[in-house]
């Protein structure tokens, strides 16, 4: 890490690579009034807020070009001997775009003077580019800045990207997605004061490292088409501008200000009154900016020359978060479970649907019991039979003292029930602040420096549902802090060598670090529990396995899970960034030529600390026998074993310091062709370079495919690193070379033609590949456990090591393995985009434009798009066939794989153990995997995805129209609408590698509109009047959004075992429709459904592909989600003290019709029947919503951050009702 400081720090000193700010073009041509040109022209831009003047001089040609201008207003001026001085006031020039300016001079004397005052024309004629520009104000007014978790993200702050819900061909949720033209999420890139501030570290929570809405001057969203400088994105790009002091005073003061009073109440649910539940909810967003001449007085008085804007915003939430606990009661506690089993009593065994028949007979024709808890110490696995533990009653002498230890610290429940029996709550306090300062100096009539720095700081120790808040004592949680500080500095150099040449340097650094702290740092387990072989005392264990979470179990309670789990507690993870480029651009007669570079240097320094995880469950507790058919019901109990100290694994992972770095460069060349006054045509290259991201000093593990493993006798398939094979686990990849094309024919004054085509590459993803850290002490069988009671140890990583046969960590086992990178993970993707539009002007303020736009990517990676299609660890139908077997038509097959390789069923079949390498005790499917010394999720093959495989493609074609509304007698509106479809690749036969076909995005959304509008009630009479007043100066806003529902996912096959697409890669399959059924039983969007009694999809549209038959796993375009419609309006009063002094006092409303957003239909088994309670209503079922909260409960339900976002978590509302915000303003 200091090594990037000191670097980023000479970078900056010695301003040897500097980069581009988001700033903007003035071009034009300058004429006399013939049309004839004039050479040598002088002309500049001056910019009214500050006096900074900008020159530049016509070639021979008569064109210039004025580039690196901030944006803002601007004056310019034509000055040449012979012809009067032409002067265009008020300029607007906006960031990352070019503005056109001919000048057409009229004979006279220099000293005369032709003044035009009209705004310039919002036809774009100079680029082919598809870019949305909002400014400052428009962002202030618009009720998009909404505060809290579910308006603006996790940070809670006001968060400026929420203009993306204002640009078509977008999906956005704070804090969860960001898609922009089809494009996977999170593969944006941010620019700042033009340096690099993507977030590589949490890609999907940009908020995170947000600028302050009110530091800005104006973002400019750059989605297709965009000129060779700018590139590294695949999902568009972000260019943002902070706002400059200026040569007067100005600036802000405001609070946002959010009560429960100003709310809706929650739908379907009860406070314990049994009233709608209001949460409590305080919130205060506030802040300032100051802007203005740098002047000490009598000493230095910096009008004209030197200025300084300062921000700072601070957000504060306090809020009390209730949750529903499941604890066992008092029997359980004791170790008395005979009221769930015929084994025992058998007292709730009705009240709950227990089966008190036999559910089968074990080897001794001894019966077997629903939820019978067996005693571990009898096993047989010779022939798979155990005692159970007599009327299901554990003896108390037998109860492990360990666990006694941490049953103590559980809290006692308050009902008779056996789930959701108590209640916790957690005091949620968040504060987010984000102070920011730019200096700009110019320096002579040739050179301008910026500098800018912010931070953004954010600090929560309780939350949900990322913080894993649940309402446990503070020893105990699961929760975690977010602790997340980021800060960022740029510096920006613009030289004017010639008044056609202009050089431009920039610099930057900016740094994550992100923390969080479990509330509870100071557990010593040897001295709180008598548990020793703890390596770092720090936080709880992480105990889990005590309750099910599914099945017929789920509702016999036991207790949640406890402790602070492996990879998230409190580890600083600093990732750091210098940033740095240059560009010098030449216009030479109607050619302007722009060559340039960018790059970034990424370190990652991960202290992760040590942690211990006892994942319990049934195994112990139950038979040491697989197949058994139990008719949907259990044996074994987690809680049970839990007492017993026993557990399906024992993991610790190791304090460890370890170092992650990667690089990314770019060279561009790129020329604005002024071909005739009317068409401008742009051409250019870029390559981009990025390396693959490696640990430093080769300590990463990594699967080595003809590696011998020493802990699997010498079988293919070890972990090799870095360091002692010295090779890398990925090659980088040298040939990102993008052209680009594009550019605009104006047709008539009024009308454009603009398009373009070019190839675009995204950085080379992060792999965060780490060293070994875990050690995992599982043995192998079935159902196998490890006991804690019995002395088990706790398995003792360690910190580096370099061994090939760290895993699997004990020999014969399958608990872990090595990542597995695609040799070809240095490959960016890549994006092959166009576009063709038409841009209309109807009136001087109001222009429309339709584009076609159109991209193809390939080479994504990660867990979308179609991403990691390969694997290692699937078995095909001939390697069953081999052994005699045939799982997916055969069922006896199908439960012959889960017998361990040394069981008699094994040696009757093959004469011998189906040993892959001596000591393995592994099943017989493990023992047909490729690596069977590792362990992998799902069946007949699992999982084992290569990572960083680039084997995602996506198509998107849109139609999409904008109109834009500028500013004039207090109205502003903008309107677009996208028609699109997108899809991504998807794999039918994961054993035919070209069997990749084309389905959904889980995202697509055919149709989608969205409105914005600003209008402030002008000064209606001339003269002052008590009627005047009271009418003028009135603001309202609004922002609305309508689009389709997003597709729901079919429901997955339930003969998954004889289904070979459910066979690898844990992969879905889904059922196959029925033809002439329909797929509704209500419509979503007909405001009629109640959640408590509807059901709402047709179970009967579905049927199960037939055994031994591919399924599908592709989405339909007709079985959709509800649509989620956006609706947030304002109304604000200015109170004008003076011209410059103003005070705005505004009411904001999110959903102001109140709307329910019901959540997404339940898409599980259409097999099942719909659960009720004893009212009748639903609690759950295929194609149900439910909504059922118990009554006198403080559960709030899941939300999404945004209406319009994805809502997946079934069972919920998908929206919140209406929310209000109090908000003040006061600005001179």
């Amino acid at each position: 890490m200091k090594l990037y400081v000191c670097l980023a720090g000479t970078i900056l000193a010695a301003a040897t690579a500097f980069g581009q700010a988001g700033t903007g073009t003035i071009t034009g041509t300058v004429t006399d009034q013939t049309g004839a040109v004039i050479a040598n022209a002088s002309v500049t831009a001056k910019n009214t807020d500050t006096g900074i003047v900008y020159p530049a001089q016509t070639t021979s040609t008569g064109n210039y070009t004025l580039t690196q201008l901030p944006p803002g207003t601007y004056e310019v001026t034509v000055m040449v001997t012979g012809f009067k001085t032409y002067v265009h006031s008020k300029m607007q020039v906006p960031a990352a775009q070019v503005v056109r300016e001919d000048a057409k001079l009229e004979v006279g004397a220099s000293g005369e003077s032709v003044t035009v005052t009209a705004e310039a024309s919002l036809l774009k004629t100079e680029t082919g580019d598809l870019a949305h520009n909002v400014n400052a104000e428009s962002l202030v007014n618009l009720p998009i800045l909404g505060i809290g978790g579910a308006n603006s993200g996790s940070s809670g702050i006001r968060n400026p990207y929420n203009l993306t819900t204002l640009i078509p061909g977008v999906v956005y949720s704070p804090n969860s997605t960001l898609i922009v033209n089809g494009a996977p999420a999170s593969t944006e890139a941010m620019r700042i004061e033009g340096q690099n501030m993507t977030n590589h570290f949490v890609n999907f929570a940009v908020q995170e490292m947000q600028p302050s809405a009110d530091a800005l001057q104006e973002v400019a969203v750059q989605t297709s088409n965009y000129a060779p400088e700018y590139g590294t994105a695949g999902g568009g790009l972000y260019n943002m501008t902070v706002k400059s002091g200026t040569n007067q005073y100005h600036g802000t003061a405001y609070n946002y200000f959010v009560n429960e009073d100003l709310n809706a109440a929650y739908p379907f649910t009860l406070d314990p009154a049994g009233n709608k539940f209001r949460p409590r909810n305080r919130r205060n967003d506030y802040g300032g900016t100051l802007g203005g001449p740098v002047v000490i007085p009598k000493i230095y008085n910096g009008h004209d020359r030197t200025f300084f804007f300062f921000n700072w915003e601070q957000f504060l939430e306090s809020s009390n978060i209730t949750f529903p606990l499941t604890l066992p009661n008092a029997a359980y506690r004791s170790g008395d479970f005979s009221a769930i089993s015929p084994n025992g009593t058998c007292s709730l065994c009705a009240q709950l649907g227990i089966p008190t028949a036999p559910l089968a007979k074990d080897a001794n024709g001894n019966p077997i019991y629903a939820n019978e808890i067996y005693d571990p110490l009898t096993r047989n696995p010779a022939n798979g039979t155990a005692l159970p533990f007599a009327g299901n009653i554990i003896p108390a002498n037998r109860l492990d003292p360990v666990s006694l230890k941490i049953q103590s610290l559980f809290p006692l429940p308050t009902s008779n029930s056996l789930t959701q029996n108590g209640s916790g709550s957690n005091s949620s306090n968040r504060n987010t602040i984000i102070p920011a300062l730019k200096i700009d100096h110019s320096i002579g009539s040739k050179a301008k420096l910026s500098w800018y720095w912010s931070r953004t700081v954010t600090d929560s120790q309780y939350s949900t549902p990322n913080g894993n808040a649940d309402g446990l004592p503070p020893e105990i949680t699961n929760a975690r802090g977010t602790f997340f500080h980021y800060w960022i500095t740029a510096l920006n150099f613009d030289y004017t060598i010639t008044p056609t040449v202009l050089l431009h340097l920039g610099g930057g650094y900016n740094q994550i670090r992100g923390y969080d702290d479990a509330p509870y740092l100071t557990f010593n387990a040897q001295q709180q529990l008598g548990l020793s072989g703890f390596e770092q005392n720090r936080n709880f264990p992480y105990v889990s396995g005590m309750v099910a979470t599914t099945g017929p179990q789920a509702a016999l309670g036991g207790m949640q899970s406890v402790g602070t789990a492996i990879g998230i507690q409190g580890h600083p993870i600093p990732q750091e960034m210098p940033t740095f480029n240059a560009n010098t651009t030449w216009v030479k007669e109607n050619h302007t030529y722009k060559f340039g570079m960018e790059g970034y240097l990424q370190g990652s320094v991960q202290r992760p600390f040590g942690a211990v995880l006892l994942s319990t469950g049934t195994n112990a507790t139950s038979l040491p026998l697989g197949g058994l058919n139990l008719a949907g019901q259990s044996i074994g109990f987690g809680y049970a074993s839990f007492l017993l100290g026993d557990y399906n694994s024992i993991q610790q992972s190791a304090p460890a310091d370890y170092h992650l770095g990667k690089q990314q460069w770019s060279l561009f060349a790129q020329d604005s062709w002024k071909v005739s006054r009317k068409l401008t045509f742009n051409y250019g290259v870029r390559w981009d370079y990025g390396t693959v991201q490696t640990e430093t000093y080769g300590r990463a593990g990594f699967l080595g495919i003809n590696t011998p493993n020493p802990s699997a006798g010498g079988r293919p398939g070890a972990t090799i690193y870095g360091a002692t094979c010295h090779c890398s686990y990925a090659n980088n990849y040298p040939y990102a070379i993008g052209p680009r094309i594009g550019g605009a024919y104006q047709i008539t004054p009024k009308t454009v033609i603009r398009g373009g085509w070019g190839l675009v590459y995204g950085f080379v993803p992060d792999l965060n590949i780490s060293p070994p850290l875990v050690g995992i002490n599982q043995p192998g069988g079935i159902n196998p456990f490890v006991s804690l009671g019995t002395g088990a140890p706790i398995p003792q990583p360690v910190f580096p090591t370099l061994d090939p046969g760290v895993y699997p960590t004990v020999p014969g086992s399958t608990n872990s393995a090595p990542t597995a990178v695609d040799r070809n993970a240095g490959r960016p993707p890549r994006q092959n985009q166009w576009s063709i539009g038409v841009q209309h002007e109807f009136f001087n303020n109001v222009v429309l434009e339709a584009s076609y736009v159109g991209n193809r990517g390939v080479w994504w990676t990660g867990t979308g798009a179609g991403a990691n299609l390969g694997l290692l660890q699937q078995i095909s139908p001939a390697t069953f066939a081999a052994y005699g077997l045939n799982p997916y038509t055969n069922p006896a097959d199908d439960a012959f794989l889960t017998n361990v390789v040394t069981s008699p069923a094994v040696i009757q079949k093959y004469g011998h153990p189906l040993l892959p390498y001596g000591g393995f005790n592994g099943t017989v499917l493990q023992a047909l995997e490729a690596y069977p010394q590792f362990a992998t999720a799902g069946i007949f093959g699992g999982a084992y995805a290569v990572t960083g495989a680039p084997t995602g493609k996506t198509w998107y074609d849109a139609l999409q129209v904008k109109g834009t509304k500028r500013f004039s007698r207090g109205l502003q509106a903008t309107a677009t609408f996208t028609w699109s479809k997108a899809l991504v690749n998807t794999r039918q036969d994961f054993f035919n590698p070209d069997s990749s076909t084309k389905t959904l995005q889980t995202t697509d959304q055919p149709f989608l509109f969205n409105a914005n509008i600003v209008y402030t009630v002008p000064k209606l009479f001339d003269h002052p009047s008590a009627l005047s007043w009271a009418v003028r100066d009135w603001q309202f806003g609004a922002f609305v959004q309508y689009g389709s529902g997003f597709p729901l996912t079919p429901p997955s096959v339930t003969n998954g075992a004889l289904n070979p697409l459910s066979l690898v890669n844990g992969s879905t399959s889904y059922m196959l429709r029925v033809p002439g059924q329909p797929l509704y039983l209500k419509d979503l969007n007909c405001h009629c459904v109640n959640p408590y009694f509807d059901q709402v999809l047709n179970p009967a549209a579905w049927v199960n592909p037939q055994n031994g038959q591919w399924g599908t796993n592709a989405l339909y375009g007709d079985f959709r989600a509800a649509r989620r419609p956006q609706e947030n309006f304002n109304i604000a009063r200015n109170f004008r003290i003076t011209e410059r002094v103003n005070l705005q006092i505004r009411a904001e409303f999110v959903n102001i019709f109140n709307r329910t957003y019901l959540g997404v239909p339940s898409t599980t088994n259409p097999l099942a029947p719909v659960s009720h309670n004893a009212l009748g209503q639903i609690t759950g079922g295929f194609g149900t919503i439910n909504a059922t909260v118990p009554p006198h409960t403080n559960t709030i339900p899941t939300a999404p951050t945004t209406v319009n976002g994805t809502c997946s978590s079934a069972n919920a509302l998908c929206g919140l009702p209406r929310t209000g915000t109090l908000i003040a303003r006061f600005s001179f």
